[in-house]
C-alpha cells in the first residue's frame, strides 16, 4: 500500500491510482477499515498535489461521504481538514475559524 514511503522514490501522483485500487478492493473484501485508510490516503495526497481546487472539493467531498456511508468515521475525521482547507482557499466558506462539520450541524 502506497502510503508511507512511496512519494520518495516515485511522484506524489503516481500513488493516486494505488490508493484508489487499494480502496476498491477493500469495498469489494469487507475490508472496510483498510478501504478507508486508503481513501484518506487518496484525500490527502490529492490535496497535496496541488490539482485545481474546485476538483479537489469534488473529489474530496465525496470520498468524505463514501466514508461516513461505510461508518468510516476515524478516516472521515482524517479527511476533514484537507476538506476545509480547499473550502477556505476558495473563499467559500463564511466563517473559515469553523468547519464544515461544525457549521451543518449548526
Amino acid at each position: 500500500m502506497p502510503l508511507k514511503f512511496y512519494h520518495w522514490k516515485e511522484h506524489l501522483r503516481s500513488a493516486l491510482e494505488p490508493l484508489q485500487h487499494g480502496f476498491a478492493i477493500g469495498l469489494e473484501t469487507g475490508d472496510f477499515s483498510y478501504s478507508g485508510y486508503c481513501n484518506q490516503g487518496y484525500c490527502l495526497r490529492l490535496f497535496l498535489t496541488g490539482i485545481e481546487l474546485t476538483e479537489a472539493e469534488r473529489e474530496i467531498q465525496s470520498h468524505s461521504e463514501m466514508l461516513e456511508r461505510i461508518g468510516q468515521q476515524t478516516a472521515l475525521n482524517y479527511n476533514r481538514p484537507y476538506w476545509q482547507a480547499v473550502v477556505n482557499l476558495q473563499g467559500k466558506s463564511s466563517q473559515p475559524d469553523l468547519t464544515l462539520f461544525m457549521l451543518k450541524r449548526e
